[in-house]
C-alpha cells in the first residue's frame, strides 16, 4: 500500500486526478451522493441566472451537467481547476457534453480569465481550503475583477468556526477511522474501512491530508463583501445529507449569493 503524506492540497489533487474514480475530483470520496445533493442546492439557487458561468474548483464538472439537465441557458461554462492533471482528466471528460464547455488552469485569486467575463461565478467547497486569509481576500477581489456589472456569485460552504479544533487524530489511520465512525456514521465508516482494504491489496494510494481549514464568522465574512463592493442578496447554513441520506443542516458551514 503506497501511503503518501501531502504537504498541500495542490499534490493532494494531483493525485486525486489520477483515481479510476472521477468523483475523487470532487475531494467528498466515497461520497457521490452528497456531491449530488449539493449541486442539486447549488443549481436551485442560480437556476434564473444565464449567460456565461465561471466555475471555480469545479471538480468533476457535475455542476455542468445539472444546470445542463435543468435546461439552464448557458452562453459559456468555463470551470477552473489547479492543476495540470486534473484539466487533462477534465477536458477529455467534457469532450462529450458539450463544445460551450472550456476547462483551463488557475487558482482562485490569479484567474486566468478578461474582466469582465463572467455572469455568474461559483466556487463551493474552495475558500475554506486556501492558504490564509490574505489569499482570500485576493480571490475576492479576483472575482470582481472577471465579474461584468450586474454579475452573481455563489460562494459556498465557508465554515464559520475553526472545524479543525477537535480534530486530534494527526497522521493516525486508526484514529482518523475511529473519527469517522463517531461523527459521520456507520455507513461511511464501512466505506473507509473496504477502501483501506482495497489500498492494502492494490496499488491504490492512501493519502494523508493537511487538516488545515480556514474559517470566518458569518458576520465578519458579509462584512468584507459589502466593503468590495457585493451586495449580499442572501446568506443561510449549508445544507448536506449524513451517511445515511438525510438531509441535514451543517453545524459548521455557510452559504453566501451575492451580486456585483
Amino acid at each position: 500500500m503506497p501511503i503518501i503524506k501531502l504537504k498541500s492540497k495542490i499534490e493532494e489533487y494531483k493525485i486525486r486526478a489520477s483515481k479510476s474514480d472521477i468523483n475523487e475530483m470532487s475531494g467528498r470520496t466515497h461520497n457521490p451522493s452528497l456531491t449530488k445533493y449539493v449541486l442539486n442546492n447549488i443549481a436551485k439557487e442560480v437556476k434564473n441566472i444565464s449567460g456565461t458561468i465561471v466555475d471555480i474548483g469545479c471538480g468533476d464538472g457535475s455542476l455542468y451537467r445539472i444546470l445542463k439537465n435543468k435546461k439552464q441557458n448557458i452562453k459559456s461554462y468555463i470551470g477552473i481547476l489547479p492543476t495540470n492533471e486534473e484539466c487533462l482528466r477534465l477536458s477529455k471528460e467534457m469532450k462529450k457534453f458539450s463544445p460551450v464547455v472550456k476547462i483551463k488552469k488557475g487558482f482562485s485569486d490569479c484567474l486566468p480569465l478578461p474582466e469582465n467575463t463572467a455572469d455568474l461565478v461559483i466556487i463551493n467547497g474552495v475558500i475554506l481550503i486556501l492558504k490564509n486569509k490574505e489569499e482570500v481576500l485576493r480571490t475576492i477581489i479576483d472575482i470582481k475583477r472577471i465579474c461584468r456589472e450586474g454579475a452573481y456569485i455563489f460562494i459556498g460552504e465557508v465554515p464559520f468556526i475553526d472545524e479543525m479544533k477537535n480534530i486530534n487524530y494527526g497522521d493516525s489511520i486508526i484514529g482518523w477511522l475511529l473519527h469517522v465512525l463517531i461523527n459521520k456514521g456507520f455507513n461511511l465508516f464501512l466505506k473507509k474501512i473496504i477502501y483501506l482494504i482495497k489500498c492494502l491489496i492494490t496499488d491504490e494510494v492512501f493519502m494523508i491530508t493537511h487538516k488545515r481549514i480556514i474559517s470566518f464568522e458569518v458576520e465578519e465574512f458579509v462584512k468584507i463583501l459589502s466593503e468590495f463592493g457585493f451586495e449580499v442578496i442572501k446568506s443561510f447554513p449549508h445544507k448536506e445529507i449524513d451517511s445515511n441520506g438525510n438531509e441535514c443542516i451543517s453545524k459548521t458551514r455557510y452559504d453566501y449569493l451575492v451580486k456585483i
